[in-house]
Formats: C-alpha cells, sequence, structure tokens
C-alpha cells in the first residue's frame, strides 16, 4: 500500500530516488543486464531494489541516484486507504499517473527492470485485464507485486487477489509477487498463513511494509520458514523494505501507513546530540542494527532476503538518507551473503554505460539489446 503527499515536503517513496540514468550493473559478476535476466529475484541471490512513486506527470530529474548500484526498482500504485484507519491523514492524498507507464519511463532512462505494484480492487475485472494488456504489451513490464483492498469494510468493484493472481498466472511472460506485513503476524498471528496462500496462489516473492520493528519480522520470517518446512515446499523471497526519518512529521506518517515503530526507536531517533549527528543519520544506524539483527535471527531458517529501500520524503536531508541506507544495507547484504556462502563465492559489481535509449553498452562499448526486451523472471525467486 502505498501513499502520495505533496504538502509539507512528505511524499510515500521519492519519484527519483531510485534512477540510475545511464548506468547499469552486473549483481555477483554475472554480466546480465537486467533487461536480460531471468533472475531478478533469484533464489540464491540478494537482490537490492529502490522505489520510486509516480508523479502527477513525466519526471524532472532522473539522475539523481545514478550512482546507486541497485538491481532494479519498485514503483508504487498510489491509493487513497482512507479506509483502512480512523486516524486522520497527515498530508492529503493526491492521485498520481499509472505505476506501468511511469515504470516504462524509468526502465528505459535506467535501463533496469521495474517492479509494478498494482492495486486490483480499483478497476472492473475487464477494466483489469486491459490494465494487464497495456502493462505487458505495450510498457513492457513482466514482474508485478499485487495488492488487495486496504479493509475489508470497504466493497469494490474489481477483482479480488486472487482472481488477480489467476488473471497474471496465465498471462504469458508474467510474474507477480506480494505484500507481507509483519505487524499483522504480532496482531493476529497468521501473516505466514496468508504468506502461503498467496503463495499457492502462484506468488513468487514477497515485499515487506517498512521495517522498523526487526522482532516482529524474524518472527514472521521463522514461523513462515517452519510452516514451508512442515508443507514441504521451498519459501519464497521476502524482500524488506527500509525506509530512514528524520523529522517527527515524517514519523507521523509513516505510523499512519501502519508501520510499528517502538517506543525506544523513535526516542533514539529524536534524542541524538545534533552537535555530533543527524536524526535522520540516526535512523540509518538503527535499521542497518536491525537488518543484522534479521539477518543473524533468519540465517538457518532457508528464507531467501533480499533489500528495498525507499523515501518517504522529498526533503533533501532524508533523501540524502535513503541514499547512505541503501549503500549500508547494500554492502552489509553482500558481506552476509559471502559469509553464508564461505570461502569459495566471489563477488564483483561491474558497471556498464546506458544509451540515452535505455541500450546497454558492452564494456568494449557495442551497444546490447535495448531495454524494452521482455524480461522472464521464471518460477525460482
Amino acid at each position: 500500500s502505498s501513499e502520495w503527499v505533496e504538502s509539507d515536503g512528505v511524499a510515500r517513496g521519492c519519484g527519483w530516488l531510485c534512477v540510475s540514468a545511464r548506468f547499469h550493473h552486473d549483481f555477483l559478476g554475472r554480466c546480465c543486464h537486467l533487461h536480460h535476466d531471468k533472475t531478478l529475484f533469484k533464489i540464491t541471490t540478494m537482490r537490492t531494489l529502490l522505489s520510486a512513486i509516480p508523479p502527477s506527470s513525466s519526471p524532472s530529474s532522473l539522475a539523481r541516484s545514478w550512482v546507486l548500484a541497485c538491481d532494479g526498482m519498485v514503483v508504487y500504485d498510489i491509493q487513497d486507504e482512507s479506509g483502512r484507519t480512523n486516524e486522520p491523514r497527515p498530508f492529503p492524498f493526491r492521485k498520481t499517473c499509472d505505476p506501468s507507464k511511469y515504470g516504462s519511463i524509468l526502465s528505459k532512462a535506467s535501463g533496469k527492470q521495474c517492479v509494478i505494484y498494482k492495486s486490483v480492487v480499483e478497476h472492473s475485472v475487464g477494466s483489469f485485464d486491459q490494465w494487464l494488456g497495456e502493462c505487458t504489451a505495450t510498457h513492457n513490464h513482466h514482474a508485478l507485486n499485487l495488492v488487495g483492498a486496504a479493509t475489508s469494510k470497504v466493497g469494490h468493484p474489481g477483482p479480488t487477489l486472487a482472481d488477480a493472481a489467476e488473471r497474471v498466472v496465465s498471462h504469458p511472460g508474467c510474474d507477480f509477487g506480494c505484500v507481507t506485513i509483519a505487524e499483522r503476524h504480532i496482531k493476529k498471528g497468521n501473516e505466514h498463513q496468508n504468506i502461503m496462500r498467496k503463495q499457492k496462489l502462484g506468488a513468487q516473492w514477497f515485499i515487506s511494509q517498512a521495517v522498523y520493528d526487526g522482532a516482529a519480522t524474524c518472527k514472521l520470517i521463522t514461523d513462515y520458514a517452519d510452516l514451508c518446512k512442515a508443507e514441504g515446499v521451498k519459501p519464497r523471497k521476502i524482500v524488506l523494505t527500509f525506509a530512514p526519518c528524520g523529522r517527527k512529521k515524517t514519523l507521523t506518517f509513516i505510523k499512519w501507513l501502519g508501520v510499528k515503530v517502538p517506543e525506544d526507536v523513535e526516542e533514539r531517533i529524536f534524542s541524538v546530540d545534533k552537535e555530533k549527528t543527524t536524526c535522520t543519520d540516526e535512523s540509518v544506524a538503527i535499521l542497518n542494527e536491525i537488518l543484522d539483527m534479521i539477518l543473524k535471527a533468519t540465517s538457518t531458517t532457508g528464507v531467501p532476503i533480499g533489500i528495498n529501500v525507499e523515501s518517504v520524503s522529498i526533503v533533501r536531508e532524508e533523501i540524502d538518507g535513503a541514499h547512505s541506507l541503501f549503500q549500508s544495507l547494500q554492502r552489509k547484504t553482500l558481506d552476509w551473503h559471502s559469509y553464508q556462502q564461505g570461502k569459495s563465492l566471489r563477488w564483483a559489481i561491474r558497471w556498464i554505460q546506458v544509451d540515452a535509449e535505455g541500450g546497454a553498452a558492452s564494456e568494449g562499448g557495442e551497444l546490447a539489446a535495448p531495454a524494452a526486451a521482455p524480461l522472464q523472471l521464471g518460477l525460482a525467486l
């Protein structure tokens, strides 16, 4: 679930945070351009993603994050979500352009694959089918993240999540994932069963809500791993989302989105010695510690982990914090993966220049196939 906020400089994900406008990289030394890569969610690798939100018009700045070596981008589908909570929305809602259309702009500019969020409840069944056709055929996306209704209290004319999943699965060359929320697991104790239910519908990966409560996430992953073992199935990849915060107004918005922020974490963020550090930098340090804890606590579960970094602010300091967070979490996951694989693993990040049309040049300068080439994610994460 996502939200766009314009006033007071706050947004659910920063539209230009995730774009690498000229460069494309090979992850774990595989020489695989993302528009050809069939392993964006491969189960044996830790993938690193950056989130984006579609603006109400075409993006005006695409180069802000071109130094970040992300494997792909997550593009949110912006919804009102007014029925999800009785709490007043901290900032006004603003409808933005279609995430599939915006994702095609990002893919052409960066040469990277996008994972497109899609709320399935806003359309009739027929209009969902039309959107799906345009998403794959016109905008050339092949990885969707399906989101159901924010609340069961409000009726919707479109397909159910199960109906939408069936349509995506039957659509040639298209895979999908779903959302997972650790807070639901703490409240109801059945989120691991929700993951398994969606996995049986065909979900190939799960992207979490922003993580600030590491213990809740560890509990969810452990219970999910136990359920997979009991049912004799291979666990799907869980991509953990992290979002830095340096202002109380930003944190209020994060909480409104349903993210649990423990009191001690909030106190630590806003009680820093501002002559030595910033609240944003402290949140980055905390989120690094949380990922450390999750990786160690779940290392024997067999559940593959990825990371996704989003900015919920257009304030410069918090955007810079998202960049710093991405780099530190990426280093951490690479180091951890190397440690888990033992001394036999050797990895490297290689950079390849991408031309203005989205094609990727080889190291010798020869232009590779354009970014519009279809990506088949396959069955394995």
